[in-house]
């Protein structure tokens, strides 16, 4: 079950191929209609894909198998549509079975598309259930390369939900921890002739011990 974002924060994805985890987000959207997110990596079954990276689903279950016409502004749209991040339509329009610009990679953005004037931006984050093209306001971005894991990071933002501000690692070191010097005095006593020719003690440091000094008393 993928898990749902409802807050804008930074996320991270493994590749689906190793661990089956996606991120799914229904803010904004009619009911049924969502985003799902993956992290596709060439591994296991996706070892021959033509790029690594992100690839965005747009769901909408009241949506066509197959739209009357094509894609675009008008809304109509697939019910399961990969949102291709070079805008192309080239799954939809039959030009190819997938190439590498249906990824999102390192860099890449996806927001709003519709604005209300001029032609609507593709790739968006619109909903567009029934033909009613609708901005959610929804941005995904700082899309990562894969790290040595091939974990792929992205940030996704709601409208009047800012992006928290990441704190970036200090170059400055660090202070040592100052040792605090404990004196102790470590005493016993010899009387009435008990004991031979001394006392035999054992002293069992556990944090380090400092021998500074030594008093025999010798009677």
């Amino acid at each position: 079950t993928p898990e749902v974002i409802s807050t804008s924060g930074y996320y991270e994805l493994p590749p689906i191929g190793e661990s089956p985890k996606a991120y799914k987000i229904t803010h904004g959207f009619a009911p049924d209609e969502f985003l799902l997110i993956e992290n596709r990596a060439a591994t296991s079954f996706d070892s021959k894909i033509p790029k690594e990276g992100l690839l965005i689903w747009h769901i909408d279950n009241e949506g066509k198998h197959k739209p009357d016409s094509a894609v675009g502004p008008n809304g109509d749209h697939y019910r399961v549509t990969l949102i291709q991040a070079d805008g192309n339509h080239d799954l939809e329009l039959g030009v190819n079975r997938g190439d590498e610009g249906d990824v999102f990679g390192a860099g890449a953005t996806i927001g709003i598309g519709f604005t209300g004037e001029g032609d609507t931006v593709y790739p968006n984050t619109d909903s567009y259930r029934g033909g009613a093209v609708t901005p959610t306001g929804i941005e995904i971005s700082v899309i990562s390369d894969p790290d040595e894991n091939g974990y792929v990071s992205f940030s996704v933002t709601f409208p009047d939900d800012p992006l928290p501000e990441l704190t970036p690692p200090t170059s400055t070191p660090t202070s040592a921890p100052k040792l605090e010097l404990v004196r102790k005095e470590l005493m016993t006593t010899f009387a009435g002739g008990t004991g031979s020719y001394g006392v035999m003690f054992d002293v069992v440091a556990m944090n380090g011990l400092t021998i500074t000094s030594a008093d025999l008393h010798v009677s």
